[in-house]
């Protein structure tokens, strides 16, 4: 739907829902499922991961009844995108393999590449950087060769991330670039503010803080337009980050307190648990230990849940600290 693409959801909400209505006068279980797929993919593009989740599954489930093997693959796909999204990595994995499985059965080695490239992306975010790394290597190898342009950008963009975790940060930064140009070349805005983000990060991590916010001020512009809370509320986190180690406590609370807020709308786990961290380092450093052991214990919490190993270390001495 072209509304979708340009942003104008309640557009693109009154075109699918006719289009729903329509699917079920007609009993035709195909065009049901992708009435529901198509508004499971706007609640996504707007963070609203529960609702996306709800209307993927009962497209699934149709899609399984009639056979339709491209409808069970988007699908296994979606809910393997939401999963991961909220920081449910284990059951994103299952989803994701679900559909490797499929795809290995019809043939389909584009779609095997993006396969992969989600298995990374769980890998990286779990700390598992090697296997990340080689399931990234593995997707890139296929999207050049068969011309994927804006997909070998992604990968580009990950193993930037993966060096920027392991302090490669000029390193991290060439990778970043690289896939900011692809992104400019195509026309991606998603991808471009993404690529923003990502580059602010580095400076933050250099402690370069102005060109770090200016980075973030680019790219929150178009996540709102976007009207996308996920991006949004990782730009006002990272924004927080960045007055933080600069030492503005009080304005990192502030744009941190705001991240939180959306990222418990839309059930992001690992990002809930990512701010929880921070704001108990702030108030340990203002000597508020009670606060800041709150905090942390809720990260902690998390962490061990989603098994994010890459935090682990970080909340344990936050920990040691207070006490």
């Amino acid at each position: 739907c072209v509304f979708w693409k340009l942003g104008d959801y309640a557009l693109a909400l009154e075109h699918f829902q006719p289009a729903y209505q329509i699917a079920l006068e007609l009993k035709d279980k195909e065009l049901i499922a992708n009435s529901l797929a198509s508004l499971g993919v706007l609640e996504l593009s707007q963070g609203n991961y529960e609702k996306a989740r709800d209307f993927f599954e009962e497209s699934l489930q149709l899609a399984e009844e009639s056979g339709d093997n491209r409808g069970r693959i988007n699908n296994l796909h979606n809910i393997g995108y939401v999963l991961s999204r909220q920081g449910n990595y284990p059951e994103a994995i299952e989803y994701y393999q679900r559909k490797f499985e499929v795809l290995e059965e019809i043939g389909d080695r584009q779609e095997i590449a993006g396969s992969l490239l989600n298995i990374g992306i769980i890998y990286q975010n779990q700390g598992n950087y090697a296997g990340a790394i080689e399931n990234y290597q593995e997707a890139q190898s296929l999207y050049e060769e068969f011309g994927k342009k804006d997909a070998a950008s992604m990968c580009l963009n990950s193993i930037g991330l993966i060096h920027q975790a392991q302090g490669n940060f000029e390193l991290a930064l060439g990778y970043f670039q690289n896939s900011l140009e692809i992104k400019e070349e195509i026309g991606d805005i998603r991808g471009i503010a993404s690529c923003m983000m990502n580059i602010g990060t580095i400076h933050k991590d250099q402690a370069n803080y102005p060109e770090a916010l200016r980075y973030f001020r680019s790219s929150l512009e178009i996540l709102e337009q976007l009207q996308d809370k996920s991006g949004i509320s990782n730009v006002l986190m990272f924004m927080g980050s960045s007055y933080r180690q600069d030492g503005e406590r009080s304005m990192a609370l502030e744009y941190l307190d705001s991240s939180l807020e959306i990222k418990e709308e839309i059930g992001d786990k690992a990002g809930i648990s990512s701010i929880l961290l921070q704001m108990g380092e702030i108030y340990l450093t203002d000597h508020n230990y009670s606060r800041a052991l709150e905090l942390t214990n809720r990260s902690l919490e998390i962490a061990l849940d989603l098994m994010l190993l890459d935090k682990l270390s970080r909340i344990y001495k936050q920990l040691s600290d207070i006490y």
